[in-house]
């Protein structure tokens, strides 16, 4: 069991800095031509592209959605701030 999860963290890194290290207009259907590969060497492709799906999920759309709550938070403090201030300058 830990050799599997000590593979596939080993399979992940490899294929994330080589996309990155390789100049390929759309990587990203390399990169997951390769998770797939190297996911299916150590489960089924079923679940291989489960993890697949998931690792994609937290590596790109997890931070996108944290900086849209921060901005929009950050917005509504400001708002807020501001609508305390405005009587205060009058």
């Amino acid at each position: 069991m830990l050799k599997d999860a000590f593979s596939l963290l080993t399979t992940q890194s490899l294929v994330s800095v080589g996309a990155s290290l390789v100049p390929i207009p759309g990587a990203m259907g390399l990169t997951d031509l390769m998770m797939l590969s190297g996911f299916s060497a150590v489960m089924d492709s079923h679940d291989a592209a489960g993890l697949e799906l998931l690792s994609r999920a937290i590596s790109f759309y997890f931070p996108v959605m944290i900086c849209f709550f921060v901005t929009l938070g950050a917005l509504l403090f400001k708002r807020k701030k501001t609508k305390q201030e405005l009587p205060q300058q009058l």
